[in-house]
């Protein structure tokens, strides 16, 4: 299986999707309900040419439950994110854990309880949550969190030049074996 761990917010959205949230909505939590559907294309672009699935690994997880092997959302935040991606038939496989720890930690606990990952990518704006496991990062943005003034300072999320490099790791053929654990 090719897997994409994907984050949201500096992928699916950008610095103009937040400066067009807070010119609709002005100093509220529709802000972050906003996200980029050209982001989702691309992403969709990425899972037509590989077959990968999304695991979330993105904080939305905890917006989300896992039940009988489905990922349902359980809040408006994650309603809006599952809504989106059918948009695009684009499902959630699964989320990772929820424990504490870094986001890298998190991504290497779900590789370790799978024998059946051919090769996956992280796609996330924030190259900080990872060390060993950067090589396999597709980073969108560089990104500074102070979105209510800065609006995401260069902030681009996934974008059309981010798509061969996905397609290329995801389509190497080499049997991901629990090294990282």
């Amino acid at each position: 299986m090719k897997v994409i761990f994907l984050d949201v917010e500096g992928v699916l959205n950008t610095r103009e999707t937040y400066e067009r949230a807070y010119r609709l909505h002005g100093h509220t939590t529709m802000i972050d309900l906003e996200l980029d559907m050209f982001r989702i294309g691309y992403l969709k672009q990425i899972i037509d040419e590989t077959g990968a699935k999304i695991v979330l690994s993105s904080s939305f997880r905890y917006f989300f439950h896992k039940e009988d092997d489905k990922v349902f959302p359980v809040s408006l935040k994650g309603k809006r994110l599952y809504d989106n991606l059918r948009k695009y038939d684009v499902e959630i496989y699964d989320i990772t854990p929820t424990t504490m720890g870094s986001r890298e930690d998190q991504v290497k606990e779900w590789l370790s309880n799978r024998d059946d990952i051919e090769s996956f990518v992280i796609i996330d704006d924030d190259a900080n949550n990872f060390d060993e496991l950067y090589s396999n990062l597709i980073q969108t943005s560089t990104m500074k969190r102070n979105y209510l003034s800065s609006f995401m300072k260069e902030s681009t999320g996934l974008c059309e030049r981010h798509i061969p490099e996905a397609i290329d790791k995801l389509n190497q053929k080499t049997k991901v074996l629990n090294r990282y654990f």
